[in-house]
């Protein structure tokens, strides 16, 4: 628990220490201030309220950034050698050029400059590295992706996850 009665409670990395591979510890400190902010302006005096309400706003997004910042550990220590990780970024670049305007097909655009929050951007993650792999999948891909056959096939993938979230 992060809080005591309506006497304490816990902000930043007292309550959520995490790996630092993302560069988003002080951030998440940032969002608890904000959160608890706007707790405090919702009910002002009920601390029992406020704190049990900030901790509920932030508990989630706090797990979303403790995963994220794990996997990004796992992915820098295994996987950027990788050919097929290496394979995975270029799509993710080509999803971006063919989408500039919706550059969250990037997680850590997401988290680092869009004030996603962290929970949403998890969700987002999921959504697209399915569909990634879904291309990746795909026989000689590589060799496609550069071509208008290439763009064809990603925009036909992504486009179905951009409508929907433009609704």
């Amino acid at each position: 628990p992060w809080k005591y009665k309506d006497k304490v409670a816990l902000i930043g990395d007292a309550c959520h220490a995490i790996l630092p591979f993302l560069g988003q510890g002080a951030n998440a400190g940032f969002e608890d201030c904000q959160v608890l902010v706007e707790c405090i302006k919702k009910q002002p005096n009920d601390w029992e309220t406020i704190l049990k309400e900030y901790e509920a706003q932030r508990k989630p997004n706090t797990d979303a950034i403790a995963d994220l910042s794990y996997e990004n550990f796992l992915v820098l220590q295994k996987e950027v050698a990788d050919p097929r990780f290496q394979l995975r970024r270029r799509i993710e670049r080509k999803v971006q050029s063919l989408y500039p305007e919706r550059a969250s097909a990037s997680q850590y655009y997401n988290i680092a400059f869009a004030g996603t929050p962290y929970i949403e951007a998890l969700h987002i993650e999921k959504q697209y590295r399915t569909k990634i792999d879904e291309i990746i999948n795909i026989n000689s891909i590589e060799e496609m992706l550069e071509t208008p056959e290439g763009n064809s096939l990603i925009e036909n993938t992504f486009k179905n996850i951009f409508c929907k979230d433009e609704k």
